[in-house]
């Protein structure tokens, strides 16, 4: 069983099994490392142990039982393959903490959409090109099309020096 609330630090997963013998839990989130993450042992007869991620992001994880038996959640939000031949259970953390698990899974198979920035072409040159607005001009840091460049308007007073011989 997996359970999710958020922190000020990002989202606690607490995993849980009823399980009678060691276990842990190893991700990426953890390099895989079984010492990272045991399941331990509580009073209600089940094993658990909480770990704390960044929101938005997405880990691929598996148990790891004693004598190296490796095995998925059944409430993961989806799987996928491992590259040795088996799966491992995927968690995403974009999701409401308050989804139900059929949810979860569902948007966990889903594509994500992606905003792309806006980016606004700059303004045509020349007479027929509408003059932008003020705010549209700040926004691009444009000069002002109606008035010459300071530079254009007035000649240089600077006289040109002479290379040093």
């Amino acid at each position: 069983m997996i359970t999710r609330s958020r922190t000020t630090d990002g989202v606690k997963l607490t995993f849980s099994l009823a399980l009678d013998r060691p276990v842990s839990v190893v991700g990426d989130f953890n390099h895989w490392n079984p010492a990272a993450h045991p399941l331990k042992p509580r009073t209600n007869g089940k094993r658990s142990v909480v770990v704390t991620l960044p929101p938005g992001s997405r880990h691929a994880f598996r148990y790891l039982a004693e004598g190296g038996q490796f095995f998925d959640d059944p409430e993961a939000d989806g799987y996928e393959d491992n590259g040795y031949g088996g799966t491992h259970g995927v968690v995403v953390l974009d999701i409401p903490t308050a989804a139900p698990a059929v949810a979860r899974r569902a948007a966990a198979s889903k594509p994500t959409a992606v905003r792309a920035a806006v980016v606004e072409p700059p303004a045509a040159a020349g007479p027929s090109a509408a003059p932008a607005s003020n705010a549209a001009r700040a926004k691009r840091k444009e000069p002002n099309a109606a008035r010459p460049a300071a530079s254009a308007a007035r000649p240089s007073t600077r006289a040109a020096r002479k290379p040093k011989s």
